[in-house]
């Protein structure tokens, strides 16, 4: 997984800037809760809140399907 310059410059710029205020204990934890409430947002979307199945299935392989 990739994920932009521009971006992980501000998620990190974020993390420093909160993480005591936030109750952050690492960068992983709150890029945890970043894609955590990400999926729960997309589960609550199109899913009826509820997990989507086959998480545990290899993902396509090749180019992004869009940018």
């Amino acid at each position: 997984m990739q994920i932009p310059r521009d971006t992980r410059a501000r998620i990190r710029a974020a993390y420093r800037a909160t993480a005591a205020a936030e109750g952050h204990r690492s960068f992983g934890d709150l890029i945890t809760r970043l894609v955590e409430a990400e999926a729960q947002r997309l589960e609550q979307t199109y899913n009826h809140g509820r997990p989507f199945a086959g998480g545990d299935q290899p993902l396509p392989t090749g180019r992004p399907l869009a940018d």
